[in-house]
């Protein structure tokens, strides 16, 4: 059992949520069927809600959605962590956090 008193070395969550929370860049965590879970922020005039439970097919533009489908699929079967570029955004897709997005 790890010791989680004061003084303890930050947990792996610790420093995920830290990076999510704090990071310029728009990050968000989606399941392998691509519905998003959670987003770190968004941009002027909208809100999280509006993410949550979307898939990233409603996000993405319409020339990039197969290319995510070929990608989502992928990484469902293998397991492993890809990177897709698209029109818009680059995302990491991975097992475990599915999504980071880089706007530019």
């Amino acid at each position: 059992m790890r010791d989680e008193g004061p003084g303890s070395p930050p947990s792996a969550e610790d420093n995920w949520r830290s990076v999510f929370e704090s990071s310029p860049d728009y990050i968000f965590t989606a399941d392998l069927e691509g519905r998003i879970t959670s987003v770190n922020h968004v941009g002027p005039g909208r809100r999280r809600e509006e993410f949550v439970g979307r898939t990233v097919f409603d996000t993405a533009l319409p020339q990039d959605r197969p290319a995510v489908a070929q990608l989502l699929a992928r990484v469902s079967a293998s397991g492993k962590a890809e990177i897709h570029h698209g029109s818009a955004v680059t995302a990491r897709i991975t097992p475990v956090l599915p999504l980071r997005v880089r706007t530019g």
